[in-house]
């Protein structure tokens, strides 16, 4: 079971990596802000309009490779593991 687990985020690790190393930049949109109502009337009441927040994420230049270094480090580890090994008595 622990072997699949580490073999699981070792693929994680080198499969987000190699995404850092094909993507430039990403924007995250956040949930919508209310933005304060302009003119409030007696008539008519004035909903507040929505803003959605964006965010830029910029992956640093020692990212992709520090995550396909540990990924790999991982699956390496994970393949010394014994397979179905029970615990001494």
């Amino acid at each position: 079971m622990w072997r699949s687990f580490f073999v699981g985020i070792g693929i994680f690790m080198i499969i987000l990596g190699i995404q850092f190393l094909l993507v430039d930049s990403y924007t995250l949109t956040g949930g919508s802000e209310p933005k304060q109502p302009q003119s409030s009337g007696f008539l008519f009441r004035s909903t507040p309009a929505l803003v959605e927040t964006k965010k830029n994420f910029r992956p640093a230049d020692w990212m992709p490779w520090s995550l396909l270094a540990a990924g790999a480090v991982v699956m390496l580890y994970a393949k010394s593991i014994r397979a179905g090994a029970a615990p001494n008595p």
